[in-house]
């Protein structure tokens, strides 16, 4: 009976598709859900990018430690436009590292950046493919679960 259940749970075409422009920092842990979750990437080019999975939203970085204060996407999306349009690649640099620090130091979260798997997105400006090194305990969710799994890690892109 289980077999035929979980079977009945795969999904044979797409059931949803919903876009994360409102928030758009978080993971898709690729899966045959039947849901699409869409990004924008690559800046002003405006790349739609979808995939199919789970989306585990991620707060917004807020340390007062770090390079800047972003309090919600508006605010990075402002620095990494400005960065982007000013055509200053070290400050883009800064940013991604002060996002990656702050995931790192309050959430447990660490990565490696890895290429796509077959059949997926490239990595581009608003979408890394990425290696879940560790990631904190979670009062609710096994994380653990997650560690050495390749997902995609979305995040605001200048535009």
């Amino acid at each position: 009976m289980k077999k035929k259940i979980h079977e009945n749970l795969k999904a044979k075409e797409p059931m949803a598709f919903f876009d994360v422009y409102d928030h758009p920092f978080g993971i898709v842990v690729p899966g045959k859900t039947g849901i699409f979750w869409e990004n924008q990437t690559e800046g002003v080019i405006c790349n739609h990018v979808s995939i199919e999975g789970t989306w585990i939203p991620l707060a917004y970085p807020e340390a007062g430690t770090y390079d800047r204060i972003f309090h919600n996407c508006e605010e990075l999306t402002a620095a990494l436009q400005d960065a982007n349009n000013n055509y200053d690649k070290e400050r883009v640099r800064a940013i991604w590292k002060a996002i990656t620090n702050v995931l790192r130091e309050r959430d447990g979260l660490t990565f490696k950046i890895v290429d796509p798997p077959t059949g997926m997105p490239e990595n581009q400006e608003g979408l890394y493919w990425i290696k879940i090194l560790t990631w904190g305990e979670g009062l609710h969710q096994p994380r653990d679960l997650l560690l050495g799994k390749i997902v995609a890690l979305y995040y605001p892109n200048c535009d």
